[in-house]
């Protein structure tokens, strides 16, 4: 509350969504974005996602899909 008396409230929004990219939620590390000017710049590149790591033994989606008659 009182950093929205102190900060508009476009820079405190951008501020907030920064924080929970980072996961960093606490009021210290919101006032410390505001006090620097992070809320200014872009937000940091999240990275894809992958459903499963990458080992040469995990059989991919290509693997279970139909195949030709005769096959197993």
């Amino acid at each position: 509350m009182r950093l929205g008396k102190i900060s508009s409230a476009a820079r405190l929004e951008a501020a907030c969504q920064r924080t929970r990219t980072l996961g960093a939620c606490s009021s210290k590390s919101l006032e410390s974005i505001l006090k620097n000017g992070l809320d200014r710049r872009p937000l940091p590149a999240q990275p894809e996602a992958t459903s499963a790591p990458r080992h040469l033994n995990i059989r991919g989606p290509k693997y279970y899909q139909e195949k030709g008659e005769g096959s197993c």
